[in-house]
């Protein structure tokens, strides 16, 4: 017996024991009403996308604090003036320029479903020197990996995933989704690398 029970009278020990039990056979009810729930789902399909953006050189006129202009521009006029967020505190000196910047211009755009294998795109740039306005080239890339994942009930649920992980899952695969009470799946919860 614990040494903590030794010393309660028989009464005092009979109440905390019939209290262990009772939380005890009420905690799985407790954990079923208020804890998250999980849904037995089978993935349905994994799909795939993947962007490269295309930037072009172009011509701009545009102003900004003359400390932030961007690198290659050609000062046009300079005033000073008060900074209306209020981060200078005093008046500053504000430019407007011009001159050559890179602007994305449009996404080349490569998409699929398993078992095809995820892949990038091959944009076709315009074939100019890379200082002359109207040259292209390649900007940022992403990728979004998605599994579709549904249950017997026909509810659904999408979750985006690492490259990784994406691919070690396979249509057909069967877990338990952890889904909570308004429906919201923890996308944490499905299986595979991280």
């Amino acid at each position: 017996m614990p040494a903590s029970l030794h010393y309660l009278s028989h009464r005092e020990r009979q109440h905390r024991i019939a209290a262990l039990i009772i939380a005890l056979l009420f905690a799985p009810l407790g954990w079923k009403l208020f804890g998250p729930r999980g849904e037995w789902v089978t993935i349905q399909s994994l799909r795939w996308q993947r962007d490269i953006e295309i930037e072009r050189l172009v011509e701009v006129q545009d102003s900004s604090w003359c400390d932030e202009m961007p690198t290659g521009v050609q000062e046009v006029q300079r005033k000073l003036m008060e900074d209306p967020s209020g981060q200078r505190a005093e008046p500053s000196p504000h430019c407007r320029y011009s001159g050559l910047q890179w602007r994305p211009l449009r996404t080349v755009r490569t998409q699929g479903l398993h078992p095809q294998v995820p892949q990038w795109g091959s944009p076709v740039l315009a074939s100019l020197r890379p200082d002359q306005a109207g040259a292209e080239r390649v900007g940022k890339y992403k990728g979004v990996y998605e599994v579709l994942m549904v249950d017997a009930k026909e509810r659904d649920w999408t979750c985006r995933l690492s490259l990784q992980q994406w691919q070690s899952l396979k249509p057909g695969q069967q877990f338990r989704l952890f889904v909570d009470r308004f429906g919201v799946a923890n996308c944490s919860t499905v299986p595979g690398l991280r």
